[in-house]
């Protein structure tokens, strides 16, 4: 039986900030998050950055509330009455996390006198949670620190997934990036050196090369104008049927359709345009189809001989998502195909970080 993780980690996370909190008097809680494989929680430890080696003590911490196996409650709260609960328990800034929440009713979880907001599901017991593992404790700047870890519900899986994870450490972008003078990491962004803008340059050109070829018009996006909010009031006014334009950070080509034939002609290209850039850059992929049944999306995949998993709707309206995978077993999306009303919207390059990232993952040596 599979149980899911996503409860789990949730759980881990927030006995991550309840063990925080109990060793360090002063600390700011900030909130976390999970993912795929991973769990995080941000935090300010006061007057100085914690050790690394602390990381153990918070992980004895942990370790002690999970063998007490405290129960887990679930608190309804009105927004403005939870925010007011929790500057009373001096956690100011999850008291602003809660009052900006958009909803009128606030969840937060409770881990014996410990609060913090945090939306189900969640586990029953502190006992539940007894294998995991925390990687380290990451500065994010501006006094901002990062503990990461992961859970699993048996110790075998446990094991298996920190091998999987000591193994994508040595070929992690983030680690060997910059020993390979591809960038310079500065508050978390990259700054890119001559090889990786050799890396872009490849990206962009072949990028230019396919649109041409395809009848698109090119445009320069305004200096320092977000380059989606630049296209989309750029097409209002423009008479070009088909403007594609990239930016520092990514790119979007804009199509206009009035038939069907158009539609699946910009469908079919744009699949051959992705499939030939992926096969250059050596990623494997996997093909997210989000689109209602009998839509035209999914027809000219299985006809193309495509595989790829179906996926329910979204409320951004039918779209193809094409992602990999990192070592860690993350998916990072890399190119979106999305349909609008007369208007076919196609991102190769959503963000230069994850393809850059995987081409070095992989071993890039042009």
């Amino acid at each position: 039986m599979n149980l899911p993780l996503s409860p789990l980690r949730h759980t881990v996370k927030e006995i991550l900030a309840c063990a925080l909190h109990d060793l360090f008097p002063g600390v700011i809680l900030l909130g976390g998050g999970v993912d795929q494989v991973l769990f995080y929680y941000d935090f300010i430890s006061g007057s100085q950055l914690p050790h690394p080696k602390e990381l153990q003590v918070i992980e004895d911490r942990m370790r002690q509330l999970i063998f007490e196996d405290l129960p887990i409650k679930q608190l309804e709260m009105m927004r403005e009455n939870a925010a007011t609960f929790l500057n009373h328990l001096g956690l100011t800034e999850r008291a602003q996390t809660a009052l900006d929440e958009s909803r009128n009713i606030v969840s937060l979880i409770e881990i014996g006198p410990f609060r913090d907001p945090c939306p189900p599901p969640y586990l029953e017991k502190t006992g539940e949670c007894k294998h995991f593992h925390l990687f380290g404790i990451e500065t994010l700047g501006g006094g901002v620190c990062r503990i990461k870890g992961t859970a699993f519900h048996t110790k075998s899986e446990l094991k298996i997934y920190l091998k999987r994870h000591r193994v994508a450490e040595k070929s992690d972008a983030e680690h060997v990036g910059p020993k390979r003078g591809y960038f310079l990491p500065f508050d978390g962004e990259w700054i890119y050196l001559e090889k990786g803008e050799e890396l872009i340059h490849r990206f962009s050109e072949f990028w230019r090369k396919r649109h041409l070829e395809e009848g698109y018009t090119l445009l320069k996006p305004l200096e320092g104008s977000p380059l989606k909010q630049f296209h989309l009031s750029f097409l209002s006014r423009s008479s070009h049927k088909k403007i594609a334009s990239m930016g520092p950070d990514g790119d979007l080509a804009t199509a206009c359709y009035k038939e069907n034939q158009e539609l699946f002609d910009l469908i079919i290209s744009s699949l051959q345009f992705f499939e030939e850039a992926f096969k250059i850059f050596a990623f494997d992929t996997q093909v997210l189809c989000y689109e209602q049944e009998g839509g035209p999306m999914a027809a000219l995949l299985e006809k193309s001989n495509f595989c790829f998993e179906r996926k329910k709707p979204s409320a951004e309206g039918a779209k193809l998502v094409f992602q990999t995978s990192d070592g860690y077993g993350r998916d990072t999306p890399l190119s979106i195909i999305q349909l609008g009303e007369g208007v076919f919207h196609r991102t190769c390059f959503i963000a230069w970080k994850p393809w850059i990232a995987q081409c070095i993952q992989r071993g890039d040596k042009d």
